[in-house]
């Protein structure tokens, strides 16, 4: 008899625990990601995993959809951003959001724009910001998120205190959205340093351009890899690719920002790591889903990093 009660109150367990989970008026929850890039790319890889990882931990009934902007083949200008909007109203346009997920600046700048008009009344959860202002969240309500917020400052002094004798710092970059996020922070960080090595930016250059330039470089110099995705004239490579490029062409050591070059061309630094990025985007959002209100969950400005 005892058994057979015990039987009965694990069988009750598991069907519990595989009810599905719904919202307050009795809907299962549904989710869109939104992904500046591609699939394929490692960095959007991580965040998209990590986040249906941490959803099906917690809410294996949810349904979540995935969509890729692709940006970093096909520039977002406003052609191309017009042709995105036309595709989302139309493919969603009977259905409705408990939340919308971002990854990375060019969907998140997309929804700041269009949000209200595709997904009227979804809460926003963004992560992978490279450059954040409060400012551009001023008469938007329904935005939280983290922004990326690498460790540049960390990370040159990490090189120069590894490398005393380093006087030049050659700083590879590109283009892209994200490139000019990248730039934008680096011009705030170079005068702290510009008294201790001289700066020179590869940022707008082919890629043998780029290669024949790091394999020129003297034993005093040092290499910082922000970004690559996209040259002078318009070839796209992935992180993986344009860390090994510069690996295969220079003897001088490299550093860099995300953690998924590791292995590939660079020795270290302060890395930052798509995985978490999309495990706290994660939590924020089933905090929301569970009933937490958007406007009680700050911002998280400052991203952990790993000391490689």
């Amino acid at each position: 008899m005892k058994i057979r009660m015990a039987f009965g109150i694990l069988l009750l367990i598991i069907l519990i625990l595989n009810l599905p989970t719904v919202t307050a008026d009795g809907s299962e929850k549904k989710i869109l990601l939104l992904n500046s890039y591609n699939p394929g790319l490692s960095w959007t890889d991580d965040i998209t995993s990590a986040i249906q990882h941490r959803l099906s931990i917690t809410m294996p009934s949810a349904k979540l959809s995935v969509e890729y902007m692709d940006t970093k083949k096909h520039p977002p200008d406003e052609e191309r951003l017009a042709y995105l909007r036309s595709i989302y109203l139309q493919k969603y346009k009977d259905q409705d959001f408990d939340l919308i997920m971002s990854s990375d600046d060019d969907a998140f700048s997309f929804l700041l724009q269009n949000r209200d008009d595709l997904f009227p009344g979804s809460p926003v959860v963004f992560c992978g910001v490279n450059y954040f202002d409060d400012s551009m969240l001023e008469g938007k309500a329904g935005f939280t998120g983290l922004v990326e917020g690498f460790d540049l400052n960390d990370t040159l002094n990490l090189m120069l205190r590894l490398h005393p004798r380093a006087r030049h710092l050659v700083v590879i970059n590109d283009e892209t959205t994200t490139g000019r996020a990248n730039r934008k922070i680096l011009d705030n960080v170079v005068p702290v340093f510009s008294q201790r090595v001289s700066f020179e930016f590869l940022d707008n250059i082919t890629a043998e351009d780029m290669q024949r330039r790091v394999s020129n470089l003297t034993d005093d110099s040092l290499i910082l890899l922000l970004i690559f995705n996209m040259d002078r004239n318009g070839r796209v490579f992935t992180y993986e690719e344009s860390a090994e490029m510069i690996r295969s062409a220079s003897t001088v050591p490299a550093y860099g920002l995300w953690d998924m070059l590791l292995g590939y061309g660079i020795v270290g630094g302060k890395l930052t790591s798509g995985w978490e990025q999309g495990t706290k985007a994660a939590e924020i959002a089933l905090r929301i889903l569970q009933g937490e209100s958007i406007e009680n969950l700050p911002l998280i400005h400052r991203s952990s990093v790993k000391d490689i």
